[in-house]
């Protein structure tokens, strides 16, 4: 379990995501934070959102700075990234450019990328 402070950040950033994905004509079928519909497991992992458009969906993944390095991240990434939807991530911008080289090192494809500006 994240540390309250990075809890707290990380919901911040899944609220974000929301706002900006419904600003962008998204609709949100689930969300891993209360008021919302449990997304349930994609894999063996439960994502951050997961958001319709038409008859594209998208999961996001929310990701902290703390974490990107973990395995946990590259295990959510490679289910994501397989399921038969796009793939959105955001990550702080202090730390953005560190996890596309990640992802990339790990041959794991992202969609879009989004970043929350001075986390």
């Amino acid at each position: 379990m994240k540390p309250r402070p990075e809890k707290d950040l990380h919901d911040s950033m899944i609220r974000g995501m929301i706002s900006t994905l419904e600003e962008d004509g998204w609709t949100i079928a689930a969300a891993d934070i209360p008021g919302y519909t449990d997304p349930g497991m994609v894999g063996r992992h439960i994502p951050d959102l997961i958001a319709q458009k038409g008859s594209q969906k998208t999961i996001v993944e929310v990701e902290t700075c703390s974490t990107i390095e973990s395995q946990h991240t590259e295990d959510q990434f490679r289910d994501f990234s397989a399921a038969t939807a796009l793939f959105f991530v955001e990550a702080p911008e202090s730390c953005l450019d560190a996890l596309k080289s990640l992802t990339s090192s790990w041959g794991i494809p992202v969609d879009k990328w989004y970043y929350r500006e001075g986390a």
